[in-house]
């Protein structure tokens, strides 16, 4: 009585408790995000870069450096123990390197993912480790006894100092002549 029949059709009679169950969901929902976030958070997530190759590299002077590479691992404390290679992570690789100075050299690798920054280092050290090549000249002549052998000559040459021959020693011993040179990376050579 004194209801319009129409609104009484429009409005549906809700039912007791729907606000709570959706209210109660909402909760359960928060509370297991925050929950994750936690998780997450306490996991303590760390990027790092690790080398492929050694730590500490030798470059022979002259010859090209190749790279060994690295490659970066997310890591976390219960999650990702062992690390796990993410995607779309690029690793920048900054040096000095040359490869036709002698010298030590620092490789840098760094990478970021995130908000996560790794950084890592590899030592290149350029060095001459090849011995001179030490060439004695002959004309498969006889020496007859008695007779002072004449030098028919040598010739002495290293990959980074050059010509050596000026730095060859020369010493004569019964029935032998003994040839001795060393670079100035002291790599010898010899010959008799």
């Amino acid at each position: 009585e004194g209801v319009d029949p129409a609104e009484q059709i429009l409005k549906k009679p809700q039912k007791p408790g729907r606000k709570w169950i959706l209210a109660g969901i909402l909760a359960a929902v928060a509370v297991l995000a925050a929950g994750a976030v936690w998780f997450l958070y306490a996991n303590e997530f760390r990027l790092e870069i690790q080398l492929s190759g050694e730590a500490e590299m030798l470059v022979e002077y002259g010859k090209p450096y190749q790279e060994p590479g690295a490659e970066v691992l997310l890591k976390g404390r219960w999650l990702f123990r062992e690390g796990i290679i993410p995607e779309d992570v690029v690793i920048q690789i900054e040096t000095d390197l040359n490869q036709d100075k002698m010298g030590k050299y620092t490789v840098a690798y760094s990478a970021g993912y995130y908000g996560l920054e790794a950084a890592a280092q590899r030592t290149v050290r350029v060095a001459d480790t090849v011995c001179p090549v030490l060439t004695l000249k002959t004309t498969g002549k006889t020496i007859l006894p008695g007779r002072p052998y004449v030098e028919e000559g040598y010739m002495a040459v290293d990959n980074f100092d050059g010509n050596l021959t000026d730095k060859v020693i020369r010493k004569e011993e019964v029935g032998k002549i003994i040839y001795t040179v060393m670079d100035s990376s002291g790599n010898p050579a010899y010959a008799e």
